[in-house]
């Protein structure tokens, strides 16, 4: 009895293993820009709150 849940759990694994896999994607290349600027050097945001993570 426990030899068969070892199997059964090993083969459960492999599964997982073999069908959990993503296949990789391929990046498409954006489309070419017909109108705006860029890019910039710096982002300048104004009005926004800054969480620095310092806990104060």
């Amino acid at each position: 009895m426990r030899h068969l849940f070892r199997i059964s759990i090993v083969f459960s694994i492999l599964i997982a293993f073999i069908f959990g896999q993503d296949k990789p994607k391929s990046i498409l290349p954006g489309p070419e820009r017909a109108e705006g600027d860029g890019p910039f050097k710096r982002l300048v945001i104004r009005g926004a709150t800054v969480i620095d993570g310092s806990g104060a």
